[in-house]
């Protein structure tokens, strides 16, 4: 009972490594998760007052761009990229004006249409994909498994002689 139960936490420990990995390894130019069309967004602030601190949202990209939809888009702040929510106010053919600023349609992320928000779950993939938190909660702790197998094994050799 008890070797089955650790058995468990293994496995579940190896996906979630393989899944942050994964997120990692999706980043996009803007160092946001991106798998196909669909771009995973942690709130961080929202002046819209639709979703909380922490949440993770699900964006399906969108193709058509139309007045009065609500859209998330890259804004550039220096070298760094941040994500914002307006109102599409006109649409051009290679841009879009939200909230009375033109955006190229390269940097526009998907409309608010078609989200899935899922609370709490941004904040926790947030500290897993940051730095520190990959390298305390993933890298170490296989370091250390590694470590120990290496000294199992030349525990073993030495008993053998």
């Amino acid at each position: 009972m008890k070797k089955s139960f650790s058995h468990v936490i293994i496995i579940v420990y190896i996906l979630l490594a393989v899944f942050i990995t994964i997120c990692l390894l999706s980043y996009n130019d803007y160092n946001t998760t991106e798998f196909g069309n669909k771009t995973v967004v942690i709130v961080k602030n929202d002046k819209t007052g639709k979703y909380k601190k922490g949440d993770l949202l699900i964006v399906s990209s969108e193709n058509t761009y139309r007045e009065g939809m609500q859209v998330f888009y890259y804004v550039s702040r220096g070298k760094s990229y941040y994500i914002q929510v307006g109102n599409v106010n006109e649409v051009n053919k290679g841009s879009v004006v939200v909230d009375n600023t033109v955006i190229d349609k390269k940097f526009l992320i998907g409309c608010d249409n078609d989200v899935k928000a899922i609370p709490f779950v941004g904040s926790v993939l947030a500290l897993l994909e940051s730095k520190w938190g990959y390298l305390g909660i993933i890298i170490f702790p296989v370091l250390g498994a590694f470590l120990y197998e290496v000294y199992s094994i030349l525990k073993e050799l030495r008993r053998v002689r």
